[in-house]
């Protein structure tokens, strides 16, 4: 399969299963970029989804960016970036469509109740993967309890990226 081809159609399917938004892709993500394509290390991923987490946009759309670019060149990052929006994209015009009538919007409502429980899971996931791979000594299993902490506590996240940054750099 053409390069192109096939990061068009696995962000196409990364982009139709990324419920629950960035932390809940995570594993999505990991399977996909590094077990299955091999175009990521596993440490790479980590890495990737640190730096799509702290840049301006959903972390599918920046994923997808970084990968297209290091699988095609400018044409795979465009390719990939079009290729994970268009769900997004249908899915919130069927939204507007069926948001018209009390019945339909019970069409909208009922899935959305079951796919929050689900989301939340893929966030614990995620969190769990992330933390075996990157909490691999004292120092930082102690700027992730504090992170974890001052977020629980409602901390300025952009705080807490840059505090953990200035750790990372004294610490390491």
């Amino acid at each position: 399969m053409a390069p192109l081809l096939g990061l068009f159609l696995v962000f196409l399917y990364i982009g139709a299963l990324s419920f629950g938004g960035g932390n809940a892709m995570y594993p999505l993500l990991s399977e996909v970029l590094v077990r299955q394509h091999r175009w990521l290390t596993s440490s790479e991923m980590v890495d990737l989804f640190a730096l799509a987490q702290m840049t301006p946009g959903p972390v599918a759309t920046n994923a997808a960016t970084y990968v297209g670019f290091k699988v095609g060149g400018v044409w795979g990052s465009l390719v990939a970036t079009v290729a994970v929006s268009i769900p997004s994209i249908l899915a919130m015009v069927g939204l507007v469509f069926f948001s018209e009538s009390r019945a339909q919007r019970r069409l909208v409502e009922g899935p959305l109740f079951g796919l929050r429980p689900m989301v939340v899971a893929l966030i614990l996931a995620a969190a769990v993967e992330i933390g075996r791979q990157t909490m691999t000594d004292p120092a930082t299993w102690l700027i992730g309890a504090g992170a974890a902490a001052w977020a629980y506590f409602r901390g300025n996240p952009a705080l807490i990226i840059l505090a953990g940054g200035v750790l990372g750099l004294l610490l390491s």
